[in-house]
């Protein structure tokens, strides 16, 4: 069988490649395999799965194609864990919108449910936090991947570090200061400066994690505090005063 293949863009450009197609009624290639699947889901409706630790809610035009579905949950041997690790499907499965998850969370104390996140590992091994809210023993998520998810708690504060001002220091040449922050878990929720006690405009650039503060031409000459006070999203808070000389 002769098969030619034409893709065209936009533009009117044109690319098409020809080949043979021989039929071999002994090729296993596209003989049909059994699935072993729990659910099936289509992806032009509203979907469903649910057991006693697991939930998901996927809206109708979520899913890329027909999704033969497949869970598995397994005891934490992680440290910190505090739900089981669920597989939910293969990495491979693609969304095109968010979707809920719900996770029941195991041992974790009162005290910390609003520390509580939903956590992606990647298949190189990163997590991410996903956020969530706590509600009556799970934690829901909005998510937008398949793939390995826990409930981990973010107690730590961001990190606040110094690029170009130090105690003491003269910035009349700098002109500027320069500020790091990060977070290990739920992200940067918000930030705040402040110079000599009065909140001050600073731009945060979020691909470098850089706080930028101008000073102004005519800040008086001598000693002056830059604040900065972060807070991640599950609220733990960091600050650092730093004085420096005009």
């Amino acid at each position: 069988h002769d098969i030619k293949i034409e893709v065209s863009d936009y533009a009117g450009n044109i690319s098409n490649v020809s080949l043979k197609l021989m039929h071999d009624s002994k090729s296993k290639l596209f003989q049909q395999k059994d699935l072993n699947y729990i659910k099936r889901f289509d992806y032009d409706r509203d979907n469903e799965f649910s057991d006693a630790d697991i939930k998901l809610e996927i809206p109708k035009g979520c899913l890329l194609d027909t999704v033969y579905f497949n869970h598995t949950a397994a005891l934490a041997t992680m440290q910190g864990v505090f739900s089981k690790i669920h597989q939910i499907d293969r990495p491979s499965t693609q969304a095109f919108e968010w979707f809920n998850v719900y996770l029941k969370t195991e041992k974790l104390s009162t005290h910390l449910r609003d520390k509580a996140v939903v956590v992606y590992k990647d298949e190189s091994g990163t997590e991410v936090s996903r956020g969530g809210k706590y509600d009556d023993g799970f934690v829901k998520a909005k998510v937008r991947e398949f793939g390995t998810y826990f409930i981990r708690i973010d107690t730590t504060a961001p990190e606040i570090s110094l690029v170009n001002v130090a105690k003491g220091k003269d910035m009349k040449k700098d002109k500027r200061i320069l500020i790091k922050i990060s977070d290990d878990l739920s992200g940067i929720a918000n930030f705040s400066t402040y110079l000599d006690g009065k909140w001050v405009v600073t731009d945060y650039d979020a691909k470098s994690s850089t706080l930028t503060h101008t000073l102004d031409a005519h800040l008086a000459t001598g000693e002056h505090i830059f604040k900065v006070v972060v807070t991640d999203e599950r609220k733990n808070t960091a600050e650092y005063p730093v004085s420096f000389k005009m």
